[in-house]
């Protein structure tokens, strides 16, 4: 189990709520087409996915999922910051690829 503090101390980006830092995750689940990600990702996993939008939210949430990491990003619109505020989900940002993060979150012990 890993929580987002675990995750910012390796250099990722925090878009949300400081106070959300706590939040723990289980698994991740690496995907960009929303309706596998529906199909396969479990509860309490962590979302890896390139797309930034409020679609990628929904899903979240639908699937009681709190901590989502985009990847290869730059920027993220506030809208969806707003956003995930009022979900109370935890967006990361990282120009990192998403296998590369996998790899990283194995390689540092947080899955």
């Amino acid at each position: 189990m890993a929580s987002v503090a675990d995750v910012m101390a390796l250099g990722y980006t925090l878009h949300t709520s400081p106070s959300q830092v706590d939040t723990l995750f289980h698994e991740v689940y690496a995907g960009d087409l929303l309706s596998v990600v529906l199909r396969s990702a479990k509860t309490a996993d962590c979302l890896i996915t390139v797309l930034a939008n409020l679609n990628v939210l929904a899903v979240a949430v639908l699937l009681d999922m709190k901590v989502i990491i985009i990847s290869e990003c730059e920027e993220l619109h506030p809208t969806l910051i707003e956003r995930a505020n009022q979900e109370e989900l935890v967006v990361l940002s990282t120009p990192k690829k998403s296998v590369e993060i996998i790899v990283e979150l194995v390689r540092n012990h947080l899955l």
